[in-house]
């Protein structure tokens, strides 16, 4: 189960770059003593206020996050083209990338072999580049 949800550090750095985790589907629970084992559970599930918990995203947590279009601008057009959010699956590694991005110099692809790291680099790297709408400057 573990490889199906972000870890505690990946959530950290989203927090850092402005992303909104309060809608997280599953959280991180420190069960009993210092030391003890996380385990993982639905959000749902965690009523005590008195659990230790650290709110984590799975994959269809970040599918919602990351936008469907982007416009971005093509300078030596002086126009805007859409770019529409693809995942492609090659050679057992998966990718996302937004179709049309090299057309505006900035094209990235997101490899890995794991659907859930690649929609982590991808949503990292729109909010670094203000590519999303972060909770500080909605």
């Amino acid at each position: 189960m573990k490889n199906q949800v972000l870890s505690i550090d990946q959530m950290n750095y989203l927090k850092e770059l402005g992303i909104d985790t309060s809608n997280a589907s599953m959280c991180w629970v420190k069960e009993g003593s210092i030391g003890s084992e996380l385990k993982l559970f639905s959000i749902d599930n965690v009523k005590s206020p008195s659990l230790e918990k650290e709110e984590t995203f799975t994959l269809m947590d970040l599918l919602r996050l990351l936008p469907n279009e982007i416009d971005l601008a093509v300078e030596e057009h002086n126009c805007y083209i859409s770019c529409y959010l693809m995942l492609s699956l090659i050679d057992n590694a998966v990718y996302y990338e937004y179709e049309d991005w090299d057309k505006c110099g900035k094209a990235k692809v997101y490899w890995s072999d794991s659907l859930l790291n690649s929609a982590y680099m991808m949503l990292c790297d729109l909010a670094e580049n203000g590519y999303l709408r972060l909770k500080d400057n909605n």
